[in-house]
């Protein structure tokens, strides 16, 4: 993987055997930070034609209600416009970070109790082992879009 990105808030890679773009949270994040972290990560969805994208949410904080309605009704589909297709979020087991995830999941149309979304606009899953969700995600090969 190539780092794009690392610092104290987040580490961003790109995957270029399987087309996708990892990003990882290192802890606790400010909005302005979150929302300007993630508009970092659709640019270079766009840079490098990836479809795909894993975010590692295992070492991050609770994400403050305002973001999260922010990431279901402006971010997600933008990077859907831009023909992000496949996500995949892998979050800790336990604790407070868990839930997080979900709620912006569950607010996403579509969504199943397994924690597996398939509507025509984004295949969504939510994982608790990193090796899982990089073959997850890599089984839907590399499509360039």
């Amino acid at each position: 993987m190539v780092v794009l990105h690392y610092d104290a808030n987040i580490r961003i890679r790109l995957d270029r055997s399987h087309g996708f773009i990892e990003y990882e949270w290192m802890g606790h994040v400010q909005n302005d930070q979150f929302r300007e972290l993630l508009e970092e990560i659709l640019d270079y969805c766009v840079e490098h034609r990836c479809n795909k994208v894993l975010s590692d949410v295992r070492k991050m904080q609770v994400i403050p209600k305002e973001a999260q309605r922010w990431v279901v009704a402006d971010w997600l589909p933008r990077m859907m416009q831009h023909g992000v297709s496949t996500f995949a979020v892998v979050e800790p087991k336990t604790g407070i970070t868990s839930t997080s995830p979900q709620t912006v999941h569950r607010d996403t149309p579509d969504h199943t109790e397994d924690n597996r979304d398939t509507s025509d606009d984004m295949t969504f899953a939510i994982f608790h082992d990193i090796l899982e969700a990089r073959d997850w995600i890599s089984s839907f090969g590399k499509v360039l879009v």
